[in-house]
């Protein structure tokens, strides 16, 4: 199996075991959800390096960046559960989804999942 740029990785091995400092993500009863693949993941990274993970939100707003690398539409709803769970709803949620899934699923499956 080639190795380096341009092959395609599978899922499992996107996915890393939890840093020591994962407890960065748990913000308590965040007001908007920016949930998805490794955009909003790299986005809550740089927001949480830059100290601006509130961004511009209005003075008492708080983001929870649940960003996971290879996430597709299959995972969404295990995400948007287990948030719930943990936490009081959202006024807002931000959802990036969908790329992992065009190249498995047709355009009109991908429609029907969402």
């Amino acid at each position: 199996m080639p190795r380096g740029r341009g092959r395609k990785r599978t899922y499992t091995e996107t996915v890393e075991e939890p840093a020591e400092d994962a407890s960065r993500f748990l913000q308590p009863d965040p007001d908007i959800w920016v949930i998805g693949d490794s955009i909003p993941y790299w986005a809550g990274i740089r927001a949480i390096q830059t100290d601006k993970r509130a961004l511009r939100t209005p003075a008492g707003k708080q983001i929870g960046w649940w960003g996971m690398r290879g996430m597709s539409w299959a995972q969404f709803r295990t995400t948007i559960e287990s948030s719930e769970l943990l936490n009081k709803a959202p006024d807002i949620i931000f959802i990036n989804l969908g790329g992992n899934d065009l190249r498995n699923l047709s355009s009109t499956k991908l429609r029907n999942i969402i």
